[in-house]
């Protein structure tokens, strides 16, 4: 039976190495004659190989996914359903680009992202079905129809309530004198 190791996230081997050139011209730079010239060659070549890996970590597919789910599930009850839905599609054109191995890592948060944005949208349809078909029916009806929309708005992101407020304010206000 092998035994293999599983690689997990990115390598940190270039900045072992990049550390250990940098020590290694530190210690040049105190000698005299060639090896001081040699310290800033060793010096210059480690910092443009430091600023490429940092270039590439941040360029990789899998970190931009990871911050557009962040940016994605920190807007999420703030934000008007089709912002949500922006960010929804660049994460997920993200998510098509990564590897196989790293899709499982974020498809849960993928798929739940997902299933709120459509949750939003069966409510606001609700909402607005029960807005278009408000004031008909009995004083009881009008009531139970109130408490439903107030129930379904408490339900809404933060931006997607501002739009509905005046229209429920005015459905409450017509309730309450009658």
């Amino acid at each position: 039976m092998k035994i293999t190791k599983e690689k997990k996230g990115i390598s940190h081997l270039p900045l072992i190495i990049i550390g250990l050139v940098l020590v290694l011209a530190v210690v040049f730079y105190f000698f005299s004659g060639d090896l001081r010239n040699l310290s800033f060659v060793l010096f210059g070549l480690s910092t443009l190989a430091g600023i490429f890996y940092i270039m590439l970590y941040f360029s990789s597919k899998k970190i931009k996914l990871r911050k557009s789910l962040e940016q994605l599930e920190k807007v999420l009850k703030k934000e008007s359903i089709n912002r949500l839905k922006f960010f929804y599609k660049e994460a997920y054109g993200f998510y098509l680009h990564v590897s196989e191995k790293n899709k499982q890592n974020f498809y849960g948060r993928l798929t739940k992202a997902r299933e709120k944005i459509e949750d939003y949208l069966v409510t606001q349809k609700k909402l607005e079905t029960l807005l278009r078909d408000a004031g008909a029916g009995t004083i009881k009806q009008q009531e139970a129809e109130f408490a439903e929309i107030n129930s379904l708005f408490t339900n809404l992101p933060q931006k997607e309530q501002d739009v509905y407020f005046s229209a429920i304010n005015l459905i409450k206000e017509k309730l309450e004198t009658g």
